[in-house]
């Protein structure tokens, strides 16, 4: 079960994303990788009900 949040620019980044990484606990993982060039986020639900964030690049 994955959602792809389609491509991300830098306002994006404190939006959604943002919110999905707070979720999954990795807040420092989200401020610190958001800051870079990622320009896609694929969201990966686990079994454990966590979030797994993969950035992707197009």
């Amino acid at each position: 079960q994955a959602v792809w949040l389609g491509r991300l620019d830098p306002k994006q980044l404190l939006g959604s994303w943002y919110v999905l990484a707070v979720a999954s606990g990795e807040k420092g993982f989200a401020l610190e990788k958001a800051t870079k060039n990622i320009e896609g986020v694929v969201v990966t639900l686990t079994p454990e009900d966590n979030l797994k964030m993969l950035s992707c690049r197009h």
